[in-house]
């Protein structure tokens, strides 16, 4: 199952991104509600050597290593859906044809474009993934049915774009045809790396590909070459780098139609701040306190004539008091940190569609002990497979509020949101052992074998997602090295 079919049943996919990454995909409906709310928990149980406390990581340098994306998502569509699709290069056309408002028109036919080759770029892939997956359990003659189908498929579906880009003004100052040749390029580059994949799996399986295959990727590299498109002058043997470079920066231009742009508040701890202070307040009036009292029943140690019973009374009294005080600050920083509620964040983040709030999300972190957590929290750990070892425990909260009645004004066939969070792992490194251990084992022919295996160490994750209708929860086990992530599996 890939991660797409993970995000599509569960609404969650986990998984690595880059050894130095851990990366949460959430996938939110919009629904009826003109303000669902999306609750996301996340219980990071980490063995007690890697120091994740408080006092070492700090909530400012947590939230440093935290990025977060929120990106529209629209209704999955079939690449002959898509074959039949009317796309515009005149803006004054789409506004008579009522595609688009009159208002602004360029720049929400733009965004259409975007959108179109998010859709194709999906379908297409989603294509090739099929086909390779029906490769390896198919016979002959239908494997090669299926390659030719899916190439069918590909060039309908690419002719609406691919006749609106030749007809598009090759003006760099006419915003609207520089983007339909961008979106083009994107998509001749992405349709043809996944005809190479389709093409590698037949030749693996000892397939002659199909002239068809061939034909079409020849079509669209005299394609990018006839519209002086700059990926035409990369070779792929010599400027490998170059050409992904150039693939990468145009996807990121056609990710703008769907990503929000977000702004952050700063992380805030005031409440928190606030709540310890009043502890230390507490502990402090407490050794005050004992010492005021001592002085009211016992006497006053500092007079000239104060008897040796009382000064030693007053020291004992003052050195237990003291020596209570930081056991009762930080009883009480426990205390308030466990019931400080959710709604008092560390930060909120606005995502924005042209200058308008689309959706929200908050943020609380909190470093706990495995005493602090609830009991249900405890218990949930104990049936997770648990560590059986001293552990740190980090809690983090994002709740999520769309503007559900803004998305689907601004676009009717926007079908939700994905939120995408990223955790570096930077902070997780710091006090990790060397990469590589020695060991001796016996073989089976009784010699002694000398061999060399990774440190890892586990850290549990446990996550709760709270939707409008239900509540689900998940338990993966993170298998970390002084190198990174090696691997996310699911409990």
């Amino acid at each position: 199952m890939n991660e797409g079919e993970v995000l599509l049943q569960s609404g969650l996919s986990v998984r690595a991104h880059g050894r130095r990454s851990l990366e949460f995909k959430l996938e939110h409906e919009l629904g009826k509600k003109d303000r669902p709310s999306f609750r996301t928990r996340a219980l990071f149980v980490f063995p007690s050597g890697l120091a994740m406390s408080e006092e070492r990581l700090s909530r400012s340098r947590w939230y440093a290593n935290l990025r977060a994306y929120l990106r529209l998502y629209l209704p999955p569509a079939s690449l002959s859906e898509l074959a039949e699709v009317k796309l515009y290069f005149n803006a004054e056309d789409a506004v008579a044809e009522g595609v688009v408002s009159k208002r602004r028109a360029a720049k929400k036919l733009r965004r259409l474009f975007r959108l179109h080759a998010q859709r194709l770029r999906d379908a297409s892939g989603l294509a090739s993934e099929k086909v390779i997956s029906e490769l390896a359990e198919s016979g002959h003659e239908a494997a090669l049915a299926s390659a030719n189908s899916f190439v069918a498929e590909i060039d309908a579906a690419r002719l609406p774009l691919r006749n609106c880009a030749g007809q598009a003004p090759t003006d760099p100052d006419h915003k609207l045809g520089r983007l339909i040749r961008r979106c083009d390029e994107w998509l001749s580059l992405e349709v043809s790396g996944q005809l190479l994949q389709v093409m590698h799996a037949l030749q693996e399986r000892d397939l002659i590909v199909p002239k068809a295959c061939h034909d079409l990727l020849d079509t669209e590299e005299r394609w990018r070459e006839s519209q002086s498109y700059p990926s035409h002058l990369f070779n792929p043997q010599r400027d490998g780098s170059a050409l992904l470079m150039c693939t990468s920066q145009l996807k990121k231009l056609m990710g703008t139609a769907l990503h929000l742009d977000l702004s952050a508040q700063a992380p805030s701890s005031g409440i928190q701040d606030l709540a310890f202070a009043i502890a230390a307040s507490v502990a402090m009036l407490w050794a005050v306190g004992m010492q005021i009292i001592t002085w009211w029943f016992v006497g006053n140690p500092v007079s000239p004539d104060a008897a040796p019973e009382t000064i030693l009374t007053f020291t004992v009294v003052a050195v237990l008091a003291y020596a209570l005080k930081d056991k009762i600050k930080e009883g009480l920083r426990g205390w308030f940190r466990a019931r400080i509620p959710d709604w008092l964040f560390d930060r909120k983040q606005v995502g924005r569609d042209d200058e308008e709030e689309m959706a929200t999300a908050q943020e609380s972190t909190r470093f706990l002990g495995l005493d602090e957590l609830s009991d249900s929290d405890r218990a949930w750990f104990k049936s997770s497979s648990p560590l059986g070892v001293p552990v740190d425990v980090i809690s983090y909260q994002r709740t999520t509020v769309l503007h559900a009645d803004r998305l689907r004004e601004a676009q009717p066939d926007i079908a939700g949101l994905t939120e995408i969070v990223r955790f570096a792992l930077r902070p997780w490194l710091t006090h990790m052992d060397n990469l590589s251990q020695p060991f001796w084992h016996r073989d089976d022919s009784a010699h002694i074998v000398k061999r060399k295996a990774l440190r890892m160490y586990p850290v549990v994750l446990l996550i709760e997602l709270s939707r409008p209708k239900e509540t689900l929860r998940f338990t993966y086990k993170l298998h970390v090295s002084q190198r990174g992530l090696e691997g996310v599996e699911r409990v």
